[in-house]
């Protein structure tokens, strides 16, 4: 194993099983609409729709993490979210199912548990985080509503960002 730093190092995650969650989401609300509309029970169709649209925005969310020696990105297909190492000064773990929050100065960065991370470089991913974490000197520490928590303040425009490709 080698032990050096290399800078130039990245690694990337992705959340298939928040794609899958999502599709299944898509797929009973869609059967469940179809059922409901040839029962001819138009009210709960849009009860269905709201299991469409919350598997829409799942997918559509889950995207990718990249971790690099300046900071971790989360890229979706509609936005792209970055916080540098340098920035955090507050690292929150969710009790309940290990959801990371990365605090900055006026700044919140959600990265979804490592549970929940897939992809070849999930393992190493984790080993590079744990250790950027242990370097810095920050305690994490754990809370019952980090799983409820958004973005703020860390949304970049994706053609400025310096999110390096995986390696």
């Amino acid at each position: 194993m080698n032990q050096s730093t290399d800078n130039s190092k990245c690694f990337e995650v992705r959340l298939v099983s928040y794609k899958v969650v999502g599709w299944l989401g898509i797929v009973f609300g869609t059967l469940c609409s179809v059922g409901a509309f040839l029962a001819r029970q138009y009210g709960p169709i849009w009860v269905f729709g709201f299991f469409i649209g919350l598997g829409i925005y799942t997918i559509l969310g889950a995207g990718r993490f990249v971790f690099d020696q300046e900071g971790v990105t989360h890229q979706t297909v509609l936005r792209m979210y970055r916080i540098h190492w340098k920035e955090v000064k507050r690292v929150e773990i969710g009790a309940a199912d290990g959801t990371v929050v990365l605090h900055g100065e006026n700044k919140r960065f959600v990265l979804a548990p490592p549970s929940a991370w897939s992809g070849p470089q999930k393992f190493d991913a984790y080993s590079f985080f744990s250790k950027k974490v242990h370097d810095s000197g920050i305690v994490p520490y754990t809370s019952r509503i980090a799983a409820y928590k958004i973005h703020k303040n860390v949304r970049v425009d994706a053609n400025s960002a310096s999110a390096h490709e995986p390696a």
